[in-house]
């Protein structure tokens, strides 16, 4: 695969997850103060999160947390300085989307897929040259305009809810079969045949 065939693979993929995004999942909570912590969530409600850390229970109220990460993939890392007309807080929770839409482990496991494809000789520049923290910052401008800080709160408790959970886990199917059946439904009226 050549370095102009992996980019195009790459944008393609990302035009992809804005209509298909999986969920992550994670164990650190990353608050408005500006604080990550680090351990299990052992229970989280509708307003409340009761995290283990070290055999010390800790609660935030769910209006403390801007970042909700499950699992062993480190958080994201966007600097909230870099978007001086967009609230800090906003950008905290359009962070969070990004990791309960599961944007940033499908770029993870791309990215990954991309440089493992390339030839020998250059994947260590596309190692350095991908920075998933650069890459999905350029989201958030995006999220800004068409999301208020609200719809993005009502985005992340879908996606964070079983049905939210359900709905991404069965999207690629649920997309393989409309396309399937777009298809045939193309080829029957093209064809003439019913």
């Amino acid at each position: 695969m050549t370095e102009r065939q992996a980019m195009r693979s790459l944008f393609l993929f990302i035009a992809f997850i804005f209509l298909f995004i999986g969920i992550g999942r994670a164990d650190t909570l990353q608050l408005i103060d500006g604080r990550t912590i680090k351990g299990k969530i052992v229970e989280e409600g509708d307003r409340i999160v009761v995290q283990e850390e070290g055999g010390r229970m800790s609660s935030f109220f769910k209006d403390q947390v801007v970042n909700i990460i499950k699992g062993d993939s480190a958080p994201l890392n966007i600097d909230s300085k870099q978007f001086p007309d967009i609230e800090s807080e906003k950008v905290g929770y359009i962070q969070r989307l990004l990791e309960a839409n599961g944007t940033k482990s499908a770029l993870e496991r791309n990215i990954h897929r991309t440089i493992q494809e390339a030839p020998e000789e250059r994947r260590e520049a596309l190692t350095k040259l991908f920075d998933l923290n650069e890459l999905t910052a350029t989201f958030v401008p995006i999220y800004d305009r068409h999301f208020t800080q609200d719809e993005i709160l009502a985005l992340i408790a879908f996606y964070e809810s079983p049905a939210g959970a359900k709905m991404l886990e069965v999207a690629p199917e649920i997309i393989q079969e409309a396309t399937d059946a777009s298809l045939n439904y193309f080829k029957e009226k093209l064809t003439g045949n019913k």
